[in-house]
């Protein structure tokens, strides 16, 4: 059922919104333009502190439509790619990987079009899930453990941000260059996948974040199949944060969903 109000108070609106990203193919050769039509969709929250207990419930929206593409599946995809372009042109495993992993017969039948569209929708949901999430009240508390882990940014951009300019984040994943594969995750089934992201504000890089994604099913597909988050200071490693979605499911009477978080 769509609530008549959306976690701020506001009346709720769950209408179709467009975006658009932009995308360069992996042989640097074209540049894509691609638009992702999708509805915010209502999600109940659950949040445990370090001691497994319910600190909070509550209500947030995410952008359905992209969160249905598994960054797993992203994950598998980019990691295919950075193999590509690692082998020697003259490898003879090379054709093989091509074929067996994108479908085609070498990179100049590749689709382009078609293998970045998911890539560019992966990009769109991470940011659709961190631009609703951190505005959740019943997410406060979360935030708040993380900000040990952030760099705020300049002086002059929180005078500029003060004086009603708009503070320019920018959440950057290194899906194309950094992503492998984790090993040896207890009582996990199917492949897992890690990779690096910043949050930038212009150039200045505010929190280096590090995703574990998963194969994702039923509930899970509200995350895109995101099993933790660890943030660290761009310049004082000592100071992290942690989070971990503990389960997913459909919210009946109460939230099923929920978060451990913890920071040091």
């Amino acid at each position: 059922m769509t609530p008549p109000t959306d976690p701020a108070g506001q009346p709720s609106s769950f209408g179709l919104h467009t975006n658009k990203s932009n995308s360069t193919a992996f042989n640097g050769a074209t540049n894509l333009i691609f638009e992702f039509t999708y509805r915010f969709m209502p999600v109940a929250v659950r949040v445990f502190n370090e001691a497994g207990r319910t600190a909070k419930e509550g209500q947030t929206v995410l952008p359905w439509e992209l969160m249905t593409n598994s960054l797993a599946d992203v994950c598998r995809i980019c990691l295919a790619l950075k193999n590509i372009k690692e082998m020697p042109s003259n490898d003879a495993r090379r054709s093989d990987v091509i074929q067996a992993v994108l479908g085609a017969n070498n990179t100049n039948s590749i689709n382009w079009e078609k293998l970045m569209r998911p890539i560019a929708g992966g990009f769109l949901s991470l940011g659709g899930l961190f631009g609703e999430c951190i505005t959740t009240p019943a997410l406060s508390d979360v935030c708040e453990k993380a900000h040990c882990a952030i760099r705020y940014p300049g002086v002059g951009v929180l005078l500029s941000t003060a004086l009603g300019a708009n503070l320019n984040l920018n959440l950057e994943p290194q899906l194309l260059t950094d992503v492998s594969i984790v090993e040896g995750i207890e009582g996990a089934s199917g492949s897992w996948y890690r990779f690096p992201a910043d949050l930038k504000s212009g150039k200045k890089t505010l929190v280096s974040v590090e995703f574990i994604v998963g194969p994702s099913n039923g509930a899970e597909v509200m995350l895109g199949g995101i099993r933790s988050i660890r943030a660290v200071h761009p310049s004082k490693p000592n100071r992290e944060f942690i989070a971990q979605v503990l389960a997913t499911g459909v919210a009946r009477k109460e939230a099923t969903g929920g978060a451990k978080a913890g920071g040091k």
